[in-house]
């Protein structure tokens, strides 16, 4: 027997998410996120040794250093895409491009993720090819897609170790990706002791810190089994950095492409706080409230992860009233993000675009709206104590960019509508594409 329930009320997801950080697994999924991400991945990981990840990197995160550099790196990979699209646009003969959003904003995360997380230059913003390792993580990316999402009944598909043409280059890729991550974490550590002996500085980037914490966890352990448990979470971070925030970045632009009132907004907002100024702080990144307050609601009607789950490892009792119900333990319950984001049990209006019930009142805790928003109705990130861990992270860097990107550029002419569709853990627009038309301002 296989117990599964669906959840939408806020209510009825906050209990559910305090409740429980485990989740069952499933083998088919295990199976192909495992040679994707990694098996010690924060995502796989269960019990005491998620505790343990999860205590570990939380605390290479949040060091405040760490975004006074990320800020640095979120505007000046922006202003390089910008600088070489405009370019682009003065040589047409129209004084426009046709462009794919969602490529383009692609190649401004994942150069942000290489720069912020490993101080590694992809250096995709500025050309129309892709760099060794991230034509690579491409291809295993897809390959995770295609084999769970698109073909999950062809056995072949869990054959990774048959030597077909897709699985060499898969074994290929797969060590490309993670030779260099390798690479990263034992230059870092050469640097780390070299600091120690003579005082000098190093980058500031979550490399740096995740190194440290492992290696202050482990002291005594063999580097080689400590180095390989730090790059599957490194390839989860690379997935979720990469991808994630493309996805609402280009969700965002093509919202406010159909709203000249949001992109006037967003226009006064970034005059205010930034002038003519190219580098943004993270003190312009906090004032920066309406930008911050469009992403927020942009999350909300397009979540990048549409669904999580939990299974509960004791009962649990829902509702209420007569229509209170006591699930068991070892029930796993389905938490439709996209559709807690749509319920009139938990938003007003809620197939309306609208960034004003996001406004911000004082300090918010850690990107999380403050003003008429039930707590638990909005979980892009998930919620309770397995959330996403990078959420201030991936906030600080699609505000930052979108501000930059709405004043250099004017988007046009997307489709009439768009289609969401998912692609295994996110969802993607449909095609996994999203032509517009830019011009300068």
């Amino acid at each position: 027997r296989f117990d599964m329930y669906i959840v939408l009320r806020s209510e009825d997801v906050k209990k559910v998410l305090v409740s429980s950080n485990y989740r069952s697994s499933l083998p088919i999924l295990t199976k192909h996120m495992v040679q994707f991400l990694g098996k010690k991945s924060l995502v796989l990981l269960m019990n005491e040794e998620w505790k343990l990840h999860r205590r570990l990197l939380r605390s290479s995160f949040y060091h405040e250093d760490l975004f006074s550099s990320m800020m640095a790196d979120v505007s000046g990979v922006v202003n390089q895409l910008i600088k070489y699209q405009t370019a682009r646009i003065q040589a047409s003969t129209t004084s426009s491009l046709s462009l794919d959003v969602l490529s383009m904003n692609k190649k401004i995360t994942l150069d942000i993720i290489g720069l912020s997380a490993f101080n590694y230059r992809f250096n995709s913003v500025n050309r129309d090819d892709k760099e060794e390792v991230a034509s690579a993580f491409q291809f295993i990316q897809d390959e995770y897609s295609r084999r769970f999402h698109e073909e999950p009944l062809n056995p072949f598909a869990l054959m990774y170790f048959l030597p077909t043409k897709r699985n060499k280059r898969h074994k290929q890729c797969r060590h490309v990706v993670r030779s260099t991550l390798h690479q990263m974490i034992r230059k870092k550590r050469e640097e780390l002791v070299l600091a120690s002996q003579t005082g000098s500085q190093v980058h500031e980037d979550l490399l740096k810190h995740i190194v440290k914490s492992f290696d202050e966890e482990h002291p005594n352990s063999d580097k080689e089994h400590v180095d390989n448990e730090i790059v599957d979470e490194l390839v989860t971070f690379l997935f979720a950095g990469f991808d994630t925030t493309s996805i609402v970045l280009s969700y965002a632009l093509y919202e406010i492409s159909r709203r000249p009132e949001v992109e006037q907004g967003l226009l006064n907002e970034s005059s205010k706080v930034l002038g003519n100024r190219t580098a943004v702080t993270y003190d312009d990144y906090t004032k920066l409230e309406y930008t911050q307050a469009v992403l927020r609601e942009v999350l909300r009607v397009y979540p990048p992860a549409p669904l999580t789950t939990r299974t509960l490892t004791q009962d649990l009792v829902l509702g209420e009233g007569n229509c209170e119900v006591t699930l068991p333990a070892k029930t796993t319950v389905y938490i439709p993000i996209w559709w807690v984001h749509r319920s009139k049990w938990n938003w007003q209006s809620p197939e309306t675009f609208d960034p004003s019930r996001f406004s911000v009142v004082g300090k918010g805790n850690h990107g999380e709206p403050l003003k008429d928003v039930k707590p638990y109705a909005w979980i892009p990130f998930s919620g309770g104590q397995r959330n996403c861990i990078g959420q201030r992270f991936a906030l600080a860097e699609g505000t930052v960019a979108l501000a930059l990107l709405v004043r250099s550029f004017r988007f046009s002419n997307g489709p009439e509508k768009i289609k969401p569709f998912s692609t295994g853990v996110v969802q993607n627009p449909e095609g996994k594409s999203l032509f517009m038309t830019i011009r300068m301002r």
